[in-house]
């Protein structure tokens, strides 16, 4: 079967559903409707004590939109600093359209959604980047499938807590662990495919787990690679004033490379001093394995958070402070994300959204 006539295929059938879901929600008038505008910019101020790139710069400057009603729901999220935003990697949308995807959710069973998404594969990385609580993504974050266009199947509130999602996708381009050619979003050769799976278990209400998989098929960019393969576990606990996460990941093959192995952890402890003031620590450990060898890798991240908007809305308005220490092995990092120097980090996020069909009716 060639690669290239079968993903215009099946991204013509992704489509085709989504678009069934919005017409299937326009011709619904007895559920309610509602819109949603929002928009997020985060600037941050960086100074890498050994050759980083320092200076002020933004780490996200998004815009998107929720529709839903009734069981229909969608959304469109942009990025307006990816860059170059015109550019593709093998199997997404351009670069600076980060979601967008239509979901149904059918009656006493699964949500189903079909568009460009994230995967279901890491605890934090599926956390939304304006809640995190730390300027930046981790070691973990390179080794997870990232987004894709494909089709999901989602369920929680199950029977003992439990909840899932399975996903089909396309290539994933945008992880790191696995080749993504900017141009054509399907040039590459061989049956490029990615399968994710995720268990959720919420025991009480404190506590969430989660168990993930995935493979990325033919992680090189050709047939004759291998495929990339995926595990993730992690946990997160909070109650009052105090949040626990710890998170694992193992990745086998990364770009399709046999022998190219790495994994990664973290455990992450905050907590919430005052009303507008949290401490957090997250201590990360990697390592890196190649048939020319092994490395290793150590981020200790130490912020405060200050939550300076409105009190129904305090991300609104937040200021992260961050000190990195980076301390990698004897020879060096020889793997794929995290940081190798020092750092100082500020951010200053602004985040707003507007209730469309009130402020329609309102004018």
């Amino acid at each position: 079967m060639s690669f290239r006539r079968s993903p215009r295929r099946i991204i013509k059938s992704i489509l085709s559903m989504a678009l069934s879901c919005a017409l299937a929600a326009a011709v619904t008038p007895a559920t309610a409707q509602q819109a949603t505008l929002y928009g997020h910019a985060q600037v941050t101020a960086e100074e890498f004590g050994r050759g980083g790139d320092n200076g002020l710069g933004f780490d996200r400057m998004r815009l998107g939109g929720r529709y839903s009603q009734g069981a229909f729901d969608s959304h469109l999220q942009l990025d307006f600093n990816a860059e170059p935003t015109r550019r593709r990697q093998t199997g997404t949308l351009l670069r600076a359209v980060q979601q967008v995807y239509a979901s149904w959710q059918l009656r006493d069973g699964p949500k189903l959604t079909a568009g460009q998404m994230k995967t279901p594969l890491g605890m934090d990385f599926n956390r939304p980047g304006a809640d995190l609580d730390i300027t930046k993504r981790g070691l973990d974050a390179a080794l997870v499938l990232n987004r894709a266009v494909g089709v999901m199947a989602g369920q929680r509130d199950l029977p003992f807590g439990l909840g899932y999602d399975v996903g089909v996708f396309g290539p994933a381009g945008r992880s790191a662990a696995v080749f993504g050619v900017d141009g054509d979003p399907f040039d590459q050769e061989g049956e490029d495919f990615t399968y994710v799976a995720r268990l959720h278990w919420q025991p009480v209400a404190p506590l969430e787990l989660e168990a993930s998989a995935g493979r990325a098929e033919d992680a090189g960019g050709a047939d004759a690679s291998s495929d990339y393969e995926v595990f993730d576990l992690g946990a997160k606990f909070q109650q009052g004033p105090l949040t626990l996460r710890a998170e694992y990941i193992d990745g086998q093959q990364l770009r399709g490379t046999e022998g190219r192995d790495q994994d990664a952890w973290y455990a992450h402890a905050g907590w919430q001093v005052a009303e507008r003031l949290e401490l957090v620590s997250r201590h990360y450990e990697g390592e890196s394995r190649t048939p020319l060898g092994s490395s290793e890798l150590e981020n200790t991240v130490y912020g405060v958070n200050l939550y300076l908007g409105p009190d129904a809305e305090r991300r609104n308005l937040r200021v992260q402070i961050n000190y990195l220490d980076a301390s990698p092995g004897p020879g060096g990092w020889n793997g794929v994300g995290g940081f190798t120097s020092d750092a100082w980090l500020v951010q200053l996020q602004l985040f707003d959204s507007l209730n469309l069909l009130d402020y329609l009716a309102a004018r």
